[in-house]
């Protein structure tokens, strides 16, 4: 419900089915049936927003189960680092769709020697404390390398994650402490790298992108995504972008909820065959649209979450480049500049459906650039 009602999610387009309390389904009905109620209450969403989320448990460790690991052998030099990464292969969840499914893994960190995975739990729904101290006990008693045993100490990666497996840790017999677990990244990203040169789809658009740049172009378009310019423009309203070499020409996608996003042209011709459907000997454009995870390719979901950047819960910047004959291609530079403009001014646009403008700073290779949006 919250997700829905603050924007991070959009309602999914089918809304049939039967309901269960506490599934997605009747969250999104809520939000269907209260979301005007909320919205038209000052405040009331932005609270929401702020409200901390629920406290998860601490992991559990039946006593049995404690007592018989207990009795392993243990080196007090031998450290594992413990964590989560998310593995760059899609699989099928429950219902059919589409998943990156996330690993917990344990690797041992020995002071001489590469580090060697000895234990990986996979889940599909988010990671968890106790999914991530259940792959420390699988490592504990059945690892992949070496016999049974356990180590003198377990490094995990946050403070929240260190205050969560300390006390089952300790109860073990095993001391657990917070840190950068380099043996850990660089064990885990070393697969992850060799799965992603396997994979035969195209290599992105984000991923192309210094980090920097795709974190501020991600975190642009989800608040633009949940500014909602679609309800306010309709894409017959032209926005000019200028400045100095920077010139071109944009629309808004999503005043009929089919197809969320912007597209940009720098010239009216090439945004003009666009509209209509049809050929143009023009430049082409290029398009931002939103979209499910599973819609972008593995090198931009990397690239996402290697440059730090948070996008709306399910809908996803995908950026490409168009043809004159409307067909994919990847975008050249100046577009994807002039589709960052569109996205970071944009919201400045949507109080309005008059004559309005807006100046946006954008910083890329060439330098902070300013920008105005007109409406055509």
């Amino acid at each position: 419900m919250r997700t829905f009602l603050t924007g991070g999610r959009r309602l999914p387009d089918d809304l049939a089915g039967r309901v269960v309390p506490g599934e997605p389904l009747e969250a999104a009905l809520y939000a269907l049936a209260q979301g005007g109620a909320w919205r038209a209450t000052p405040g009331a969403v932005d609270w929401l927003a702020a409200q901390p989320l629920p406290a998860e448990p601490p992991p559990k460790l039946p006593h049995k189960l404690r007592d018989r690991l207990r009795a392993l052998p243990q080196d007090p030099a031998e450290v594992w680092q413990v964590g989560w990464r998310r593995v760059p292969r899609w699989v099928e969840g429950p219902d059919g769709a589409r998943t990156r499914p996330w690993l917990a893994l344990a690797v041992a960190a020995p002071r001489a020697a590469e580090g060697q995975i000895v234990a990986a739990e996979m889940a599909l729904d988010a990671p968890s404390h106790q999914v991530l101290f259940e792959a420390l006990l699988a490592g504990l008693r059945r690892p992949r390398e070496g016999e049974p045993r356990r180590p003198g100490g377990v490094e995990v990666r946050s403070e929240a994650e260190r205050a969560a497996l300390a006390g089952p840790c300790e109860a073990l017999g095993i001391a657990c402490g917070a840190g950068e677990c380099a043996t850990f990244v660089a064990v885990v990203e070393a697969r992850a790298r060799r799965m992603l040169a396997e994979a035969t789809e195209p290599p992105g658009t984000l991923a192309a992108l210094p980090p920097e740049r795709a974190r501020r172009l991600v975190e642009a378009a989800a608040a633009l995504y949940r500014a909602a310019p679609w309800e306010a423009l309709g894409d017959d309203r032209v926005v000019r972008v200028h400045a100095g070499d920077l010139e071109g020409f944009g629309v808004v996608l999503g005043a009929a909820g089919l197809t969320y996003g912007v597209v940009a042209a720098p010239d009216r011709e090439g945004l003009q065959a666009f509209q209509e459907g049809g050929a143009s000997t023009g430049a082409g454009a290029a398009a931002l649209l939103f979209e499910a995870p599973d819609r972008l390719t593995l090198a931009d979901l990397e690239a996402i979450e290697a440059a730090g950047a948070v996008a709306a819960e399910d809908a996803y910047p995908l950026v490409t480049g168009l043809t004159p004959a409307g067909e994919r291609r990847p975008p050249r530079d100046d577009e994807v500049r002039l589709l960052e403009a569109l996205v970071r001014g944009l919201p400045g646009l949507v109080p309005t459906t008059g004559a309005a403008e807006v100046s946006v700073t954008l910083a890329d290779e060439a330098g902070v650039v300013q920008l105005t949006l007109e409406p055509g």
